[in-house]
């Protein structure tokens, strides 16, 4: 009876030996937990299915249909994977010609690039591949996106183009109740009846114009016994018994306009690049200027966070002509527009 239970602490000591010692396959002297001395195999999985959620069995995934396609990743809270899949690591491919979209599964849940960066979605380009890997973090940042790759003919995907028309308040209205300045930039609800008409697009994608400050230089009176009483953004004189005029303190009636939008705020803004162009839709000339001040992401009075736009915009016709002549003058009234274009170097 003594020997059958020595013999039996030795079969259970050893294979505790066995259950904490380093693995090696094909090799006597494994240096790691696991050494593989040799070729891997992993699950792969080639579908052409346009909606698919990726399982225990899947390591390796190819899609190859014949339309554009959404891709799941297990729910890391309510789903038959749960938290203890943390370190499972996934790696994609698009080998279609049409776009695959990566969404990570439950309430929040994001695409972790780096600490300041959080994507609801990653779209897989053609022939591009991707690595995502489960953390430890239950909710949000549940995925790793740790790697992607991007096919030699794909290369220029890797510029992230935006664009967008946003609408331009007039500087004044025939009638005087138009207001000057306004600002809703920290309240809840930041669109009525002011504002609701020049809000531009649709949706989540529309930006929402939050703040006009009217930035004008007036000069009423020239400070001359000849002169007329004059607006906008000059000052005019004329000598004691000349016909000739001449214009000083030249510039041009202008406004400082704050856009909000509404939807995912643009990401590492320091890589984003606008370009603003002027136009209009009363067959004018482009008869004013945009310079752009500001884009910064920002957290609202309950509405979370959000991208917001300033920009300078500036007239410059019309300088020199006389108040009595009320459609005459640098402070436009028309409907008015400028293209905005944002390149990020994702």
């Amino acid at each position: 009876m003594l020997m059958k239970k020595q013999f039996l602490f030795y079969i259970l000591f050893g294979l505790s030996l066995f259950i904490n010692a380093q693995v090696g396959i094909e090799t006597d002297v494994p240096n790691s937990t696991l050494d593989v001395n040799g070729s891997v195999a992993v699950g792969y999985r080639q579908s052409s299915a346009t909606t698919y959620t990726l399982t225990i069995d899947d390591h390796y995934y190819v899609y190859t249909g014949t339309s554009s396609a959404t891709l799941n990743l297990p729910d890391p809270v309510t789903g038959s994977d749960n938290q203890s899949v943390v370190g499972r690591l996934y790696r994609i491919k698009n080998g279609s010609n049409y776009n695959l979209t990566l969404l990570p599964s439950g309430n929040g849940v994001t695409l972790r690039v780096n600490n300041e960066l959080n994507r609801a979605n990653v779209v897989i380009q053609p022939g591009d591949y991707v690595e995502v890997i489960r953390t430890t973090n239950a909710t949000q940042n549940a995925w790793d996106l740790n790697y992607i790759a991007k096919t030699l003919e794909n290369d220029d995907s890797s510029l992230f183009v935006y664009g967008a028309k946003l609408t331009v308040p007039p500087l004044r209205s025939a009638q005087s109740s138009w207001p000057a300045d306004w600002n809703y930039s920290t309240a809840s609800n930041i669109e009525t009846s002011i504002n609701n008409a020049y809000t531009s697009g649709s949706g989540t994608d529309r930006w929402v114009l939050i703040r006009t400050q009217r930035d004008v230089v007036n000069n009423p009176n020239p400070g001359s016994s000849s002169g007329s009483n004059l607006s906008g953004t000059f000052r005019i004189n004329r000598a004691s018994g000349n016909r000739g005029y001449f214009v000083t303190n030249i510039e041009p009636s202008k406004i400082v306009l704050t856009y909000e939008y509404q939807g995912t705020p643009f990401e590492n803004l320091d890589r984003v690049y606008p370009i603003a162009t002027a136009g209009n839709d009363q067959r004018y000339p482009d008869v004013f200027h945009v310079s752009f001040e500001k884009l910064e992401n920002v957290e609202t009075n309950g509405r979370g966070r959000r991208t917001r736009l300033t920009v300078i915009v500036s007239r410059v016709d019309l300088m020199g002509i006389k108040t009595n002549d009320a459609n005459n003058k640098s402070d436009w009234m028309g409907t008015f527009f400028f293209n905005l274009l944002l390149a990020n170097k994702f």
